[in-house]
């Protein structure tokens, strides 16, 4: 927390000279460019006065030179000691822009504020830490998870994307409860293969056991994805282990027709003949 706001003064400060400068620049650049203008004018009306004469008229032009393109450095030191609204100004813009800038760098983090920065770091911790850190942190750390889906705090793409991370670490807890909330609050977002995650995940947290739970994530996927084929294949399943190996084929058979690889196919056969030798 200090270092950011230490990083936030020193990049204020920076922007603040870096501005103040350039105005005190334009300023200058404006005085000299204004007095070379005046002095041309004035050099060509004195050139049409044809009652000069030459010496007078040349008199007269060095004086107005002197005068006009000469007065250059006190102009510096004057816009540069006096001008105090300019630089007030630029020490305003500065630190509006710095603001601006903290709320676009922070906001998409992820999670929002800097408190909020804090979880997200935390999230990484447990999902990049080992075996043994996670059976210490996992209880208080499903409850941070529910709070931030009680809340609002996660997109549709984050709670997926979080979702795939915990399932890759067979953390099924985790991604049992954030595809949940996928399936009910963004039913109209999401496509139809995320219904076959969900059932997979609540199959492997209910310890792959066709629970109350299982059963009904099943249905939905099967009313939504029905022909997906992780949907169809865990429903192969269900029917094996309820006995009933005719209707555990033709589950699988229709599943291995949907799955896009050699070796997704060649895996599911497998389990395909040997129901037939049974």
């Amino acid at each position: 927390m200090i270092y950011i706001l230490l990083t936030i003064s020193c990049i204020t400060i920076i922007f603040y000279i870096f501005i103040s400068r350039f105005v005190q620049r334009n300023l200058v650049f404006d005085r000299r460019q204004e007095n070379i203008n005046l002095f041309k004018k004035e050099k060509n009306h004195l050139k049409a006065d044809g009652s000069l004469s030459k010496e007078l008229l040349d008199l007269l032009v060095r004086e107005r030179e002197q005068s006009l393109l000469q007065d250059v450095p006190k102009g510096r030191e004057l816009n540069s000691l006096s001008d105090n609204k300019n630089l007030s100004g630029s020490f305003l813009l500065s630190i509006f822009m710095i603001i601006s800038m903290s709320m676009i760098y922070f906001y998409p983090i992820g999670l929002g504020s800097i408190d909020k920065f804090e979880i997200h770091k935390e999230l990484y911790a447990f999902l990049d830490g080992d075996i043994n850190h996670r059976a210490l942190k996992r209880k208080e750390f499903f409850i941070e998870v529910k709070n931030l889906l009680d809340k609002k705090l996660l997109s549709a793409s984050e709670i997926y994307f979080l979702s795939r991370k915990f399932r890759d670490i067979k953390e099924f807890d985790f991604s049992a409860v954030l595809l949940t909330e996928l399936v009910i609050e963004y039913k109209n977002e999401i496509p139809s293969n995320v219904y076959g995650e969900y059932a997979q995940s609540v199959f492997f947290k209910e310890k792959e056991q066709f629970s109350e739970e299982t059963i009904k994530a099943l249905n939905l996927a099967l009313i939504e994805a029905p022909k997906d084929p992780l949907v169809l294949t865990l429903e192969g399943v269900k029917y094996f282990r309820n006995g009933n190996l005719e209707l555990a084929r033709s589950s699988w058979e229709e599943a291995r027709g949907y799955l896009k690889t050699e070796e997704e196919k060649a895996v599911l056969q497998v389990g395909i003949d040997r129901l037939k030798n049974q």
